[in-house]
């Protein structure tokens, strides 16, 4: 969990990530909630719901985040929102990134009350779908969730799918990453000229090694790459894989997909020696293979003067308010979406729940409409956020509300179809071109959609992430010389007692029979 907690405070801590990519639609003028006009049409090709003949339900949607200050008054206008078409009251309940991993798997072995609820690969979507936690989806989504089917982005469906269903409908989100370093500017423009550094197409870690080195040199109070065990050179790399403690991976570069050993190929054993370097010449962390901080803080601290991270173009300005320097993005790779990536943000309906057509329905309309998109992630106009240019939609926060200290402000990544979003900030206006062509224009894993089913290896998965978490900290942040005493061989040759081969050829296996069914 702490390493899940790691990950995802790193989303927190770009929290305006699609804000600085997405405005709204063309052609949709509409302002927010508070237009009545507007709020309640639906969709093009939707029939209006009659919501007298529809029960009142109570939705509880849980989420992991930081509990907004404000979640009563925003939940109690989205259900006054919703009130005419859907008569259901929204309950959304937001569990902290810590407690999250413990109490999601609890509400799904106990059964507690809940009916749309958060699932990502690194929430163990693909083992909940096959143990039967979640709703099937395929034959409700026709009459629940028509629109869906309207989106350009109905693949997603398709990449959601496990053993052939659909247990969960994806976010629209960024779906492509491109890796690599964050650098502080003002030290990048005062350094980088004595060393002729640039920043090219795509990069390798050590053209970065001259700047680390004279940071070191001249900032003593600095340390020049700040990383811990969840962010280091090795995740740096276009590979498409289950989770970070995941033995085996595709390459997204290959045209034809096929697992292989992730830490027996020589893009591990280069990462490794050039970490390794950088270790014993102390252009990082001393404790960079058992750091628990979170990167991005320490960096915000102005105690480094990089990390690791998700280098998309777009990221830039929410980055920067985040950290609060102006950066530098340094890619070590070209764009990739990967099925991990593109699965990355999905609510799926539990089984628990008597309220599967509504919640269908419910999702159905987050990603249709403008109005509730913005409610759930900026919160009530006029109170937590205004229109700057209404018909630009660029919004800012209200009057009286320090950004920082927002009551309501919540995961943009997570929610329905973020090309809907307002635009946050004059700096933003062009941003919904840039959220498509960015995912339209990244190299797609070649096993996209592809979803491996563990049942017979889970007994060889466990000790191989024992071996995993015992070894590849120590030996891919260099914090250990990977040769002494064959410490590299014992990690191969553990990998291999476990059954990493057996793991490869059931997972190829598997793969083989999806292509051909493609």
């Amino acid at each position: 969990m702490k390493r899940i907690k790691s990950a995802c405070v790193l989303f927190l801590s770009i929290i305006l990530i699609l804000s600085m990519f997405i405005t709204a639609c063309s052609g949709q003028t509409d302002k927010g909630g508070s237009k009545d006009s507007d709020t309640k049409k639906t969709q093009e090709g939707q029939s209006p719901l009659d919501a007298s003949k529809l029960d009142p339900v109570r939705l509880i949607m849980t989420v992991p985040g930081t509990p907004q200050q404000d979640q009563s008054l925003v939940n109690d206008a989205i259900s006054k929102y919703l009130k005419d078409d859907l008569n259901v009251t929204i309950d959304l309940q937001q569990i902290d990134w810590a407690s999250w991993g413990d109490k999601s798997n609890l509400i799904i072995a106990s059964g507690e009350e809940c009916d749309i609820l958060f699932t990502a690969p690194w929430t163990q979507y693909e083992v909940n779908a096959v143990k039967g936690a979640f709703h099937e989806l395929d034959d409700l989504i026709p009459q629940y969730a028509p629109d869906l089917l309207k989106t350009n982005y109905t693949w997603l469906l398709d990449v959601a799918k496990i053993n052939g269903k659909i247990y969960a409908i994806p976010t629209y989100q960024i779906l492509a990453q491109s890796r690599g370093f964050i650098l502080r500017k003002d030290l990048v423009d005062k350094y980088g000229p004595e060393v002729n550094f640039t920043v090219k197409e795509v990069n390798k870690p050590e053209d970065l090694e001259p700047l680390l080195r004279v940071i070191k040199k001249n900032e003593p109070g600095i340390i020049p790459y700040y990383g811990n065990p969840s962010k280091l050179l090795s995740f740096m790399g276009p590979w498409d894989r289950q989770g970070s403690t995941e033995p085996t991976a595709i390459n997204c570069y290959d045209e034809y997909p096929r697992y292989v050993n992730f830490y027996d190929n020589d893009f591990y054993r280069e990462c490794a020696r050039i970490a390794r370097r950088w270790f014993v010449d102390g252009l990082v962390n001393s404790d960079i293979a058992t750091t628990k901080e979170d990167a991005s803080s320490i960096f915000a601290a102005g105690k480094a003067f990089c990390f690791s991270g998700q280098t998309n173009p777009a990221e830039k300005s929410s980055i920067e308010n985040a950290v609060g320097y102006k950066i530098v993005m340094y890619p070590l790779i070209k764009p990739i979406i990967s099925t991990s990536l593109a699965r990355g943000a999905m609510f799926s309906i539990p089984r628990q729940s008597s309220n599967r057509e509504r919640a269908l329905m419910f999702l159905n309309r987050l990603h249709t409409d403008k109005n509730l998109v913005n409610m759930f992630v900026y919160g009530i106009e006029g109170k937590h956020y205004v229109f700057k240019d209404d018909s630009r939609q660029i919004i800012e926060p209200a009057p009286g509300i320090d950004p920082s200290k927002n009551p309501y402000f919540n995961l943009i990544w997570m929610f329905g179809n973020q090309s809907l979003l307002y635009a946050y900030g004059e700096e933003n206006v062009n941003a919904a071109n840039d959220l498509d062509n960015f995912n339209q224009n990244a190299v797609k894993s070649p096993a996209l959609g592809f979803s491996y089913n563990p049942e017979a290896m889970k007994n060889e998965i466990a000790a191989l992430t024992n071996i995993v978490l015992e070894y590849d900290p120590v030996i891919s942040s260099g914090a250990v010389d990977m040769n002494k005493d064959g410490l590299y061989q014992k990690f191969l040759q553990k990998l291999k007692a476990a059954g990493i081969d057996r793991l490869l050829e059931d997972q190829n296996k598997q793969l083989e029979e999806w292509l051909k069914n493609k």
